[in-house]
């Protein structure tokens, strides 16, 4: 039995696992990059994504299938080819910009407010 084998018979993962996993142990987990399957360029938005990964026994990190994550805050999502994409065009563009801004305009004056991105 492999190092992936053990840890996938193990209890399940779950997305807010597999974010605690990327925050605590970056040595063995990492988010890497999206391998292209088309010469087409990504979407924008995949480029705050990449995909969970965990290192095996010889080192080299191998992809945990069934997610996506953030490169940035480690927010980890469901994912399959056949997964809407809005939720991460949302979470891509909280996740870039830092802040989301409300503004409110009045007859007299007009003031923003900015909440921070989770």
């Amino acid at each position: 039995m492999t190092s992936n084998e053990h840890l996938f018979s193990s209890p399940p993962l779950t997305s807010a696992k597999i974010k605690i996993l990327l925050s605590n142990e970056k040595q063995k987990y990492q988010v890497i990059e999206k391998e292209s399957s088309t010469s087409a360029p990504a979407a924008g938005w995949w480029e705050t994504f990449g995909y969970p990964a965990v290192k095996d026994e010889n080192d080299k990190f191998c992809r945990i299938k069934g997610y996506i994550s953030c490169v940035k805050c480690f927010h980890t999502f469901i994912y399959s080819s056949n997964s809407g994409t809005t939720r991460f065009k949302q979470h891509a563009w909280k996740c870039s910009n830092g802040t989301s801004s409300i503004t409110i305009e009045s007859s007299n004056s007009s003031s923003t407010q900015s909440t921070l991105a989770q």
